[in-house]
């Protein structure tokens, strides 16, 4: 029987995995989809003329071929935690697989549920699934993967970062930080894929990574400003309407394709499995943790995403974190 129940087969979970497997720690993942890799495993790898951009995308699929081939490891995919219960020495956890219910008895629970995006929809101004070309960041990296010609020969690209983010009203009220870091590389697969590309930025401010990653972004036009509006012209051009920094009067610009960035938002499972787990959650509805992923609850930690707004590379460092502070709570119980 494995020692830990790991929720959530993304990076961060695979990550603690595997972490655990080298402590000789046997552990059971629980990945609600029907597929281990997460989000992550949809995004493409950025890489400018074979020159790696750290973007992490790679690292979800080297992670699943990992857990996949660990022994110490055992994944169940499509199945959901439905129940749990503290027993003297440890935590009983009921899951719903496709096959029927399981229970397992575990030391202790890493839960790295992951993470969403602002819906598009709840911002009817801006076009989404009305206008032609209005597609999110996701769903470009689709276009990009599997047709590139979609976008034309010399496509004039609108990327509006921050969408839904700091927005208190209509959005969420933090900032998502990541797409700084993630934007001017998608932007950059692009113009490597259609060199004849036009691309603009729309942001609202700007997390600086430059200690990281110096994103090479002569290409892009940055326009610090939040769209207030998208309207189809003709049949295909998209007029976003903008008022402009300098000037502050309204101003327009035409393109073939927009971009929405959303923000990072807990995804909609995360609220129940906190109150079934009795887990503590802070600004934004994320899980609220301490060092290496301590909640307030004995025999749980939580890494990745599902604890606040993270890149690829910081949610794998966050599952290797849980899983070594979990290792070293289980010896000294030991």
């Amino acid at each position: 029987m494995p020692e830990v129940l790991i929720i959530g087969g993304g990076v961060a979970g695979l990550e603690a995995a595997l972490t655990l497997a080298e402590h000789e720690i046997e552990s059971v993942i629980i990945e609600k989809e029907p597929r281990l890799g997460g989000k992550a495993s949809l995004y493409n790898c950025k890489a400018v003329d074979g020159v790696c951009q750290a973007c992490g995308a790679c690292l979800a699929g080297q992670r699943v071929r990992a857990v996949e081939e660990q022994e110490l490891v055992k994944a169940l995919v499509a199945a959901r935690v439905a129940g749990m219960r503290n027993l003297q020495d440890g935590l009983e956890v009921d899951v719903e697989t496709p096959n029927g219910r399981l229970t397992f008895q575990v030391r202790g629970i890493i839960v790295a549920a992951g993470i969403d995006t602002f819906s598009p929809a709840l911002r009817g101004e801006f076009g989404y699934s009305r206008l032609p070309g209005v597609v999110t960041a996701l769903e470009i990296e689709g276009i990009i993967r599997e047709s590139p010609e979609i976008l034309g020969e010399s496509p004039r690209l609108a990327f509006i970062q921050c969408f839904g983010s700091r927005e208190v009203g209509a959005g969420v009220p933090y900032c998502s930080r990541v797409c700084c870091l993630y934007v001017p590389k998608l932007a950059g697969l692009v113009k490597g894929e259609l060199p004849g590309s036009r691309v603009d930025i729309y942001f609202m401010d700007r997390q600086r990574y430059e200690a990281l990653y110096r994103p090479k972004t002569s290409f892009c036009t940055h326009i610090r400003a939040m769209p207030s509006k998208i309207h189809l012209i003709g049949s295909k051009e998209l007029e976003v309407i903008y008022d402009d920094p300098e000037t502050r009067k309204p101003t327009a610009r035409r393109y073939d394709w927009v971009v929405l960035c959303p923000a990072l938002v807990p995804g909609k499972d995360l609220p129940s499995l906190a109150s079934l787990l009795g887990l503590g959650t802070g600004r934004g509805g994320f899980l609220q943790v301490g060092a290496g992923g301590t909640t307030n609850r004995d025999r749980v930690l939580a890494a990745g995403a599902c604890t606040g707004p993270m890149s690829i590379i910081e949610s794998i460092a966050s599952g290797r974190a849980a899983a070594g502070k979990m290792a070293s709570e289980l010896r000294r119980q030991r």
